[in-house]
């Protein structure tokens, strides 16, 4: 993929589309790129495959997790600028501000955290194979912090746009996304449950605990019962999965009402 080639007027209108409406790809939380924990980041030795098909193939060389997600997800919804003929557009935002929103008692002091968060998903490249074809690009790209102002920029570079112009994207509304941002760290499962139903289609056939277990990479070790600790916590929180629409029944997970606004690839 050739990022200094501009755009086309379908390609542009399209993701100034989905730029405009707060999109973010939904393979970003359906195919567990954001782990189900709050555990550090760091490079990983052997890529992990986030998706694979006869055709299509997606790595990342990085583990992110739920505070991670949180962040990313936020920043899609501050200010932004035009986009460029070849899909760079970039994001201006405060520190303070991402840090108030993620729920810190002292923002002030969380601003450090803030940013290393940023700086391991400019970090963080995917690895995209297609049809004997490979193209990579970054969750983020470069920033630049006025620290005496707390202003910070961020790009979103272009091969990064023009991958969600070619995938299917959602737009969270504001009101719940800063829902699932507030959900304790101690239920980072929950929270990356309630994402990945979120960025599908309304489930009324439902989708069973196990296979979203398989999805979200819950799974049991010889000293850790950890599927059964999640269905636990998940009978706890019947309440909390009803504020986003969210039955479980039946040892299934249903969407009763779809939440969000889908733009197709």
């Amino acid at each position: 993929m050739n990022n200094l080639v501009p755009l086309n007027k379908q390609e542009f209108k399209h993701l100034v589309n989905k730029v405009n409406n707060n999109c973010v790809p939904v393979d970003y939380f359906r195919k567990n790129l954001f782990n189900a924990t709050i555990k550090d980041s760091y490079d990983l030795k052997i890529k992990k495959t986030i998706y694979k098909d006869n055709n299509l193939e997606i790595k990342v060389d990085r583990s992110l997790n739920q505070k991670h997600r949180d962040l990313f997800s936020l920043l899609m919804n501050e200010k932004k600028s035009m986009v460029s003929d070849t899909g760079t557009f970039f994001i201006k935002t405060r520190l303070y501000q991402l840090a108030k929103k993620m729920g810190y008692k002292y923002p002030a002091k969380a601003t450090n955290y803030i940013d290393r968060l940023l700086t391991d998903m400019k970090k963080t490249i995917f690895y995209i194979s297609k049809n004997n074809k490979r193209y990579d690009h970054s969750l983020l790209g470069e920033g630049y912090y006025d620290e005496k102002n707390d202003e910070y920029i961020v790009e979103i570079p272009s091969a990064t746009a023009k991958y969600s112009i070619y995938t299917t994207g959602v737009s969270i509304p504001q009101v719940y996304n800063e829902k699932i941002v507030q959900i304790s760290d101690n239920k980072a499962k929950l929270k990356a449950l309630i994402s990945f139903l979120l960025s599908n289609a309304k489930l009324e056939n439902g989708i069973y605990f196990n296979t979203i277990c398989n999805k979200l990479n819950i799974q049991n070790t010889v000293k850790n019962p950890v599927k059964s600790k999640f269905k636990k916590q998940v009978q706890e929180n019947l309440e909390l999965l009803k504020q986003f629409k969210i039955k479980f029944e039946d040892d299934k997970f249903y969407l009763k009402k779809e939440k969000c606004t889908f733009y197709p690839a």
